[in-house]
């Protein structure tokens, strides 16, 4: 075989030649999304406290757990979220710390330990952080979506979501195989009746029947039926309410002859609905966005984040890919 290649060396040249294009020409039909998953190295850190609000749990506990996980050297990004506890009687936080891959994370994890140690004395009385291993989502549970989003920015929750409502949601499902996106994490709004006591008991009427009165709102009432271009039509009838106003025109009961609405017993307003749980990234609000494909379509997983800009959005690469 030497002796060949030595005696026909344009021959032999252009063999290998050859090879060299065909295996330059085969890497680039090679699927990108086949390549193995590398993940950054990462941390997690849990406390609890008993009798806490979200939004106390975020300032007291949350905030400075940030802040001393930020000053550890080979952090590259810091995701917190504080919810209520699964009991009801506190609340919990988690913080998830991603470091860079050449970070040594023996050394963070003592880092991370030391700082938490010298903030004993600022966190609330026994709240103890614990320092755990990552374990990913798909070990720790069942996902059923297969792409999921997150979304942040210098902005509230609300307006997050309206953003992730007005601008990504549209275009999401614009996009073939996608059966449904679901946002979570936007405060929403709602209406709150505060009722005076002394008013209900001047009526001879109590808390429950206002609430009765309201849900009757929407309970479908079919009074009947006419006869139409000789068709008959059954009727429906069903109240709706538009506007915090109409509301407080609503007529609870009768006195006397008279009415008495809503507004006669209490005060009606629109608010934001009570948080029962904080996510950040690098200490910015965020709110999630997952998303469920059409059955018998074939798409691949995929996580990312979305960072928000002063009038706009523009996706930042995740850190995690899967097929």
């Amino acid at each position: 075989m030497i002796a060949l290649a030595i005696k026909r060396p344009v021959a032999t040249a252009a063999i290998y030649v050859g090879l060299f294009a065909l295996g330059a020409y085969s890497s680039q039909l090679i699927p990108v999304e086949l390549l193995p998953d590398v993940d950054y190295p990462r941390l997690t850190v849990s406390a609890s406290w008993s009798g806490a609000s979200p939004e106390s749990m975020e300032a007291f506990v949350t905030s400075p757990l940030e802040a001393a996980s930020q000053q550890i050297q080979g952090v590259r990004k810091v995701t917190s979220t504080s919810r209520v506890d699964r009991n009801g009687t506190g609340s919990t936080t988690e913080i998830e710390i991603e470091f860079t891959r050449d970070t040594r994370m023996e050394f963070a994890e003592l880092d991370l330990s030391e700082r938490f140690a010298a903030l004993k004395d600022e966190l609330p009385p026994g709240v103890r952080p614990s320092i755990e291993a990552y374990v990913p989502q798909e070990f720790s549970q069942d996902e059923q979506f297969f792409m999921s989003f997150r979304v942040t920015g210098p902005y509230t929750f609300s307006r997050l979501a309206e953003i992730a409502e007005e601008e990504i949601k549209p275009s999401v499902l614009g996009i073939d195989g996608v059966a449904a996106a679901n946002i979570y994490g936007g405060q929403e709004r709602e209406v709150a009746i505060e009722l005076d006591r002394a008013k209900l008991e001047s009526y001879d009427l109590r808390p429950e029947d206002v609430r009765q009165r309201i849900e009757d709102l929407s309970v479908l009432r079919a009074p009947g039926s006419l006869l139409l271009d000789g068709r008959q039509v059954v009727l429906s009838v069903r109240t709706r309410i538009g506007q915090v106003r109409e509301l407080e025109s609503l007529v609870i009961a009768e006195r006397s002859g008279e009415p008495v609405r809503l507004s006669d017993l209490g005060t009606v307003r629109e608010q934001t609905a009570d948080a029962t749980q904080y996510f950040r990234i690098n200490g910015q609000p965020a709110i999630s966005m997952y998303i469920d494909r059409k059955g018998g379509t074939r798409a691949r997983k995929y996580s990312g984040s979305f960072q928000g800009s002063d009038f706009g959005l523009s996706r930042r690469p995740s850190s995690s890919f899967s097929s």
